[in-house]
């Protein structure tokens, strides 16, 4: 309770509504949830968690319930959520985790003190590798682990940034937690351990632009200036490397963050992706749309192509068509443009074989010829204007129609 009220009056002034808790998936579950209220009601609290972590109602709620509510008030305070969420992480198996760490486990225990667990393990000091573990009264949110040594000694420790089930699984394979309160039967917590998820922080161009201004960049770690920042304090949320956070822990009281001097609640394992000025994604993207550009060029080419082959066939198929009545002759002054051809033979036999065919559809034929005939005195007077000397030879025609006519009327 004690802890409690300096976490919402801290120096004296309230600031529940504006406490930070820790986890971030805790964080947000809470303030989707609550809001900025700081105590709640368990039942209400109680529906909000069953909505994202299934647990039964009865027994289980119950000792859910006793676990939470360090207070016994009836209520859950955002210090106790944070407290158990710290606990009993990570957020995602958080259910899961209170089960077989806190429920079936041999070895916990609640509320015990620092003394009272030297006395509890002086029953096995002939059993080295007992050990037993509870909630540590003077740093909250964390645990702490005493053991039986091989040398018959009794010691507690606090893991520093570590899961209580990633603690005992290491701490079994080195041989120091072997016996859970001395019994011989060690519970398997593999199926609990899963491989830390490194947080990504991804760089923005105004902290990359702001770094290159002092000659670094913002993954390099400010304390050793060595190594690149791979651990976020919680709540706080800066950064730094691990050996540097385990030299200052060591050197200090190691309570606090070096930056802020905020209180460390716990670290998470973070990877900062370095800042991308986006040319080289530019250029691949570039050469995609190239590449494609290209594509459609090749396919707008050869729809070209086929449109032409088209129309040349069509072309070809039209132009003895509309010789189906052999036009007059050209004068011999007009020198007419010949459609391309495989050969000349193949020409005279078309016009052969169209002549053939106008005769025996003369009787259809007669509205062509006339159709033909039109076409015919608008090609002559288009290759007229076209030809050198036509103006001469026009007056020349003139001339001779003009003087036969003059014969005439005398």
């Amino acid at each position: 309770m004690l802890g409690e009220l300096r976490a919402m009056f801290p120096g004296g002034i309230f600031q529940g509504d504006s406490y930070r808790v820790t986890k971030p998936e805790a964080k947000e579950f809470w303030m989707r949830s609550f809001g900025n209220k700081c105590v709640v009601q368990w039942i209400r609290f109680k529906e909000q968690l069953r909505s994202v972590h299934a647990f039964e109602e009865g027994m289980e709620s119950m000792a859910l319930k006793s676990t939470i509510d360090l207070t016994c008030n009836n209520h859950i305070s955002v210090f106790e959520f944070d407290i158990f969420t710290r606990l009993f992480q990570p957020w995602r198996s958080l259910i899961r985790n209170w089960n077989q760490l806190a429920v079936t486990h041999p070895g916990y225990m609640a509320f015990l003190t620092y003394d009272q667990v030297i006395a509890r393990l002086e029953h096995h000091l002939h059993q080295p590798g007992s050990y037993i573990f509870r909630l540590s009264c003077t740093r909250m949110g964390q645990w702490a682990i005493g053991h039986v040594t091989s040398k018959g000694a009794i010691v507690q420790t606090i893991p520093q940034n570590t899961p209580l089930y990633e603690a005992l699984v290491q701490g079994f394979m080195g041989g120091c937690y072997l016996y859970p309160d001395g019994r011989d039967v060690n519970p398997d917590l593999t199926n609990v351990f899963e491989p830390a998820q490194r947080g990504k922080v991804k760089v923005t161009e105004e902290q990359y632009e702001l770094y290159c201004d002092i000659g670094s960049t913002f993954q390099l770690c400010k304390i050793c200036a060595e190594r690149d920042k791979d651990t976020r304090i919680q709540p706080c949320g800066h950064l730094l490397c691990q050996p540097c956070l385990k030299g200052w822990q060591q050197k200090s009281a190691g309570h606090t963050c070096p930056y802020c001097r905020c209180d460390i609640r716990g670290t998470e394992s973070i990877l900062v992706e370095p800042y991308r000025s986006g040319r080289g994604q530019w250029e691949e993207e570039e050469g995609e749309d190239e590449q494609e550009e290209d594509d459609h060029e090749d396919i707008e080419l050869m729809l070209k192509e086929m449109a032409a082959t088209r129309k040349f066939s069509h072309l070809d198929f039209e132009v003895p068509m509309s010789h189906l009545s052999a036009p007059p002759l050209l004068p011999k002054t007009l020198t007419t443009a010949r459609c391309p051809s495989p050969s000349r033979q193949t020409e005279t036999s078309e016009t052969d074989t169209l002549d053939q065919h106008s005769r025996s559809q003369a009787g259809s034929g007669n509205g062509a010829r006339r159709r033909h005939t039109q076409q015919t005195h608008r090609l002559d007077s288009m290759a007229r204007t076209l030809q050198p000397g036509h103006t001469e030879t026009k007056t020349r025609r003139e001339g001779g129609i003009e003087s036969g006519a003059q014969r005439r009327q005398t």
